[in-house]
């Protein structure tokens, strides 16, 4: 079930919405954290990578679920902080994008490796610090690039990862405001609505993020499946280890 839920008011009455579900197509995607599960406390990363992946077709070779693509990155995963960029590369690339992180974070070794490498990579852009990290994003979408983009968040001790899905603006087409979706903000519910949130900015990339300043550090965008993924027999064997991985995933899922 969707919902929309503004967290915040918009700062000017001649605001306009943009949202990349509105203009790309599909709608938005919030993979969440559970109570009852002990092993997605610090995955925020892979919450915010799965629904990347879901809306943008990459995670079909898994589900088009950004829940069950979320479960894939729990089965391979430790209960760790890591960063969305490193669980990407991990999904387009496998183990070997790990190195050297992989016993630090890795429970079961495999899994992963879905890029075919003889098509173009399909991480647009990353690591974009500072104030036109949000410029950048809003920029590469008015180019008509259909992709997703996930936003690390800092401040007062709070290091995190959400799903941004687009942007609020002035009368002079000014970023005030964010459209996000966010793993923790029903992780104590057991059965949540899906989420979109809306934050007002100040200081360019900063928010109130439950009555803490947070600032956006790091970004990473995507860029949406060029065509169905459902890959030729030669293409599959190339994919190796994610092929592998994904059955013993379907073989514990079956044993729930």
């Amino acid at each position: 079930m969707l919902c929309f839920l503004a967290a915040g008011s918009m700062n000017s009455v001649y605001a306009t919405s943009f949202l990349a579900f509105d203009e790309f197509g599909g709608s938005y995607r919030d993979a969440e954290k559970s109570p009852s599960n002990f092993d997605d406390d610090l995955m925020c990363w892979a919450a915010s990578a799965a629904n990347v992946l879901a809306w943008t077709g990459w995670g079909d070779f898994v589900s088009n679920s950004e829940d069950e693509i979320f479960e894939y990155y729990q089965y391979y995963f430790k209960d760790t902080g890591f960063t969305a960029e490193g669980g990407m590369n991990w999904w387009f690339m496998g183990d070997a994008a790990l190195y050297p992180d992989g016993p630090t974070v890795l429970d079961v070794w495999g899994g992963g490796n879905f890029w075919d490498p003889t098509t173009p990579y399909p991480r647009a852009a990353s690591h974009t610090p500072g104030r036109n990290a949000l410029e950048d994003i809003y920029d590469y979408w008015m180019d008509d690039n259909p992709s997703a983009a996930i936003l690390s968040i800092v401040g007062g001790g709070i290091r995190h990862a959400v799903t941004l899905w687009g942007f609020e603006l002035d009368e002079f087409s000014e970023i005030e405001g964010i459209y996000i979706t966010d793993s923790d903000d029903s992780k104590y519910l057991e059965d949540p609505l899906d989420l979109l949130r809306y934050y007002p900015l100040f200081e360019t990339t900063h928010f109130d993020y439950y009555g803490t300043d947070v600032g956006v550090a790091e970004t990473y965008i995507v860029n949406m499946f060029p065509s169905a993924p459902v890959p030729e027999p030669a293409t599959m064997f190339l994919l190796g280890s994610g092929l592998i991985g994904l059955a013993a995933f379907r073989r514990k899922l079956r044993k729930r």
